[in-house]
């Protein structure tokens, strides 16, 4: 196993932008199993009859990959 998450080995995945997590940085904070809350800024679209993003956080040091959000998009600087 790598020491850095590859990103690309996801090709559609990507991280929000740093302005969107400086505006909406609580709406994008989802809780751990550990119970802490991280901010969640990875994640993949998905399109169709109801479109909507599946965030993640990567946790090499775990072996691990967090499912934070499956859903409606979450607020951005463009979509609020």
């Amino acid at each position: 196993m790598g020491k850095n998450f590859d990103k690309e080995k996801l090709t559609h995945a990507t991280p929000e932008s740093k302005a969107t997590l400086q505006q909406f940085e609580e709406e994008h904070k989802i809780m751990l199993p550990n119970g802490t809350k991280q901010v969640f800024s990875w994640h993949v679209r998905f399109t169709g009859g109801y479109g909507g993003r599946i965030f993640f956080e990567p946790r090499l040091e775990e072996a691990r990959i967090y499912i934070g959000h499956i859903g409606k998009k979450l607020p951005t600087v463009k979509f609020h």
